[in-house]
């Protein structure tokens, strides 16, 4: 029964990546705690942040967007993308809004302008920072979830070619983040 178990267990962290399987054997009771998997960095699921806990990320950037964390959250919960990922990607892009393009772009991931959109240099520009929130999950949605590419390894090198940036700091810096965040820190420290 408990080799039953733990298979189920190990099918659960693959599909889910988070599974809490108490066993009890006779006496003794076994707890089996199975924590995120690196190899399951979809950005598709249900936040793993709270709206405080953005707030929190975007007052310790000292973001010009404080106050976007509802939009982002609820920008997350509407295109099935946990909002962990935009918000690393804002941090990795424009150390959240205060360095390079994004100041004036209100960018929150520095996209590339393309037809239709104002835009500043080479990048979309934005009336507001929630108007950049929802054309960057709109992005991701239609032009990266809808294509297959669900992951942070499948997603960078597209979104951030080679060509432009170091892809695999990149990755880095993203898994980074989400980790940090998602295991209750705020400040980010860097490395993989």
């Amino acid at each position: 029964m408990l080799k039953v178990l733990i298979v189920f267990s190990l099918v659960c962290l693959l599909v889910i990546g988070v599974c809490l399987y108490t066993v009890e054997s006779g006496k003794k009771q076994v707890t089996m705690t199975m924590q995120w998997v690196p190899s399951s960095w979809s950005i598709v699921g249900k936040p793993t942040v709270s709206i405080e806990q953005i707030e929190q990320v975007l007052a310790w950037c000292h973001a010009p967007t404080m106050g976007v964390g509802p939009a982002l959250y609820a920008g997350g919960v509407d295109a099935g993308i946990d909002p962990v990922f935009p918000l690393a990607f804002f941090l990795h892009e424009s150390s959240c809004g205060n360095a390079g393009a994004a100041r004036q772009t209100h960018s929150l991931g520095n996209i590339i302008c393309t037809a239709g959109y104002a835009c500043i240099g080479r990048f979309r520009a934005y009336g507001s920072w929630e108007a950049s929130v929802d054309d960057w999950y709109r992005l991701l949605k239609q032009e990266y979830v809808a294509r297959g590419l669900v992951t942070v390894d499948q997603i960078i090198p597209v979104y951030a070619p080679a060509s432009e940036n170091n892809v695999q700091a990149y990755i880095c810096a993203i898994k980074s983040a989400v980790k940090t965040w998602r295991n209750g820190q705020v400040a980010v420290q860097g490395g993989c």
